[in-house]
């Protein structure tokens, strides 16, 4: 099973370091576990998971951002699977891979005919196109890609969204019961963008005293899960003897956030009991324009002050 693999139109993206860490977790799923987020090698599994889709006559978005480098004959498999996905008439895309693999890539595949294209992002990080156009290039090309993977995580993201009697939200329970895995893939994402605007560290000196708390129902699997991909230290539990913990500090959990002032009820419940609220965590943010976005962390904001710029279309099938 591969959780990031999700697409739109002829399109299909997988990210190896989410992969890695939903694989460590597979066996004891949002159980304590060490840290899993940091960053790592690829292994074979994951690339044996990629050789396994039938995916044919598309284009594949493979994402490396946080793979430093591989296991050993690392790149014979990626070798490997880059031929079977070629042979299947694939383009593929790889993303953010370190250079000394790219070049050992385009070495190993071009002693099997196969073109391989390199180019620097202007992120730094480095692109390869499998197989590669002939010829001159468009030197946006990687900017096009990344384009592309937004688009791929947008569509995916708000599809699973419905309509409720208080507004958009996640039936999360029931659509990993349905099997959205995907689901899994985008709380990693939210704890990578947790660590990111500095609101958690697995590594830091209270980071035995951070708690996530759910917020409304749908929330509770994604504490969970962030509890899991950001340390076992972390604790997920709502209350503790009825109380908050005064000297804890607090990441507020949900599905979506409409409005800042759907959270005072329990802000105020953490204040009065002296701990702090850190910030918000959820999937999507609907900034109607009122209040501070200070410290709120999504995956995709529809800031309603710039119009409504999306749109929810049904789930074929």
């Amino acid at each position: 099973m591969l959780y990031s693999l999700m697409n739109s139109n002829a399109d299909y993206y997988v990210n190896l370091q989410g992969e890695q860490a939903i694989m460590y977790a597979e066996s004891g799923m949002w159980e304590g576990t060490d840290c899993i987020w940091q960053e790592g090698q690829a292994t074979a599994g994951v690339m044996q998971r990629i050789a396994d889709t039938d995916i044919r006559n598309e284009r594949l978005f493979i994402d490396f951002e946080g793979i430093l480098r591989h296991q050993n004959d690392g790149e014979q498999d990626m070798q490997k699977t880059l031929e079977l996905l070629c042979s299947r008439q694939n383009t593929v895309y790889l993303m953010n891979i370190v250079e000394e693999t790219g070049i050992f890539l385009e070495k190993g595949l071009g002693q099997k005919g196969i073109a391989v294209q390199r180019e620097q992002a202007k992120g730094g990080g480095w692109f390869c196109e499998v197989p590669g156009l002939q010829g001159k290039r468009d030197v946006h090309q990687a900017a096009l890609c990344e384009k592309a993977i937004h688009d791929i995580h947008m569509d995916n993201l708000l599809i699973l969204m419905e309509e409720s009697p208080r507004g958009k939200t996640f039936q999360i329970d029931r659509l990993l019961k349905d099997g959205e895995t995907c689901l899994y893939y985008f709380f990693y994402k939210l704890a990578m963008r947790l660590l990111e605007e500095g609101l958690a560290n697995p590594f830091g000196e209270n980071r035995d005293k951070l708690c996530f708390v759910p917020d409304n129902p749908p929330a509770v699997p994604i504490a969970k899960a962030l509890a899991v991909f950001l340390g076992a230290q972390v604790k997920c539990d709502e209350r503790s003897n009825g109380r908050f913990r005064a000297d804890w500090d607090y990441i507020i959990v949900r599905d979506v956030l409409h409005m800042s002032c759907e959270l005072d009820r329990l802000c105020t419940a953490i204040s009065l009991d002296g701990g702090q609220v850190k910030g918000v965590a959820c999937l999507v943010d609907i900034y109607t324009g009122v209040g501070s976005r200070k410290n709120r962390v999504s995956l995709h904001t529809i800031n309603l002050e710039q119009g409504i710029s999306y749109r929810i279309r049904h789930k074929e099938g």
